[in-house]
């Protein structure tokens, strides 16, 4: 049985992502799922990177879906509330993120958090 102390650190890193987490979805009005979601898209717009230049791939709802390991209805859904919302952007049926900086400066305070949980275990 771990001592109290061992307990205290691990559980004040999960704290802070999911105080990181929640910040970011009730600053804009958005589920777990689709602040997870608008985080996904991220990652794969972000997936072509090259060498040391930043490149934009679009993504689908397929490919979220498959991601996350979640029903394609349920991205449908999730997505049509970020493009109401102006996080993301449509063409035809590619995604892209509307705010690249945003979705850094969320990726970066969850990295954070998630580098003080790594460092705990």
């Amino acid at each position: 049985m771990p001592i109290l102390s061992e307990i205290t650190i691990p559980r004040r890193n999960i704290r802070s992502f999911l105080s990181a987490l929640d910040r970011f979805r009730t600053d804009h009005d958005l589920t777990i799922d689709e602040a997870i979601i608008f985080m996904a898209i991220g990652d794969l717009n972000m997936a072509a990177r090259q060498s040391d230049f930043l490149t934009m791939r679009p993504t689908s709802m397929t490919a979220i879906a498959y991601q996350l390991d979640v029903p394609r209805e349920t991205v449908r859904r999730k997505v049509k509330t970020l493009l109401s919302k102006g996080l993301i952007r449509a063409r035809g049926r590619e995604l892209y993120l509307e705010d690249l900086k945003l979705w850094m400066a969320i990726g970066d305070q969850l990295s954070d958090s998630a580098q003080f949980l790594k460092a705990a275990a």
